[in-house]
């Protein structure tokens, strides 16, 4: 990742790769850590292998839709609204898919392990991102009353 860093210098991404620019980004932009960006890129790469003849575009949407879906999939009626507004790409695969779990451990071969790791990041990472107000570690050590809330 340091060498990600120096090649990216005043945000300069000229020199870096795909995989690199979408590594750096995830980390300065979202915190995430190099472990859990691999698993994403790892879900990039078997997207690819099990969808062959897909296009750029629609590859975007099944990783993003899957992303997405771990933030939003807590009940069936949010997983129903979820999958209503953003699509179902469990529906697009020719295998009979049973959840999330099943597509992501059986279809793209992930290990129960990484698939839980991969989902309980995206989740904390949503949640950061979507409330600084209460994530805000510098405003959280002024507030003493609230810091013991977290």
């Amino acid at each position: 990742m340091d060498r990600i860093k120096l090649k990216s210098q005043n945000g300069d991404y000229s020199q870096l790769d795909d995989h690199e620019k979408f590594m750096y980004q995830m980390v300065e932009h979202f915190g995430f850590e190099e472990e859990k960006i691999e698993l994403m890129l790892k879900l990039q790469d078997r997207l690819k292998e099990v969808f062959p003849d897909t296009t750029q575009n629609e590859l975007d949407w099944y990783f993003t839709r899957l992303l997405g879906g771990f933030s939003y999939g807590d009940g069936i009626t949010s997983r129903f609204l979820w999958n209503s507004t953003a699509g179902n790409p469990y529906t697009l695969s020719t295998k009979y898919i049973a959840s999330e779990e099943d597509f992501s451990i059986h279809f793209l071969e992930f290990t129960e392990e990484e698939d839980e790791l991969l989902r309980y990041k995206v989740r904390i990472q949503n949640f950061i991102t979507s409330n600084p107000d209460i994530t805000d570690w510098e405003r959280l050590k002024r507030e003493v009353g609230k810091r013991e809330q977290y």
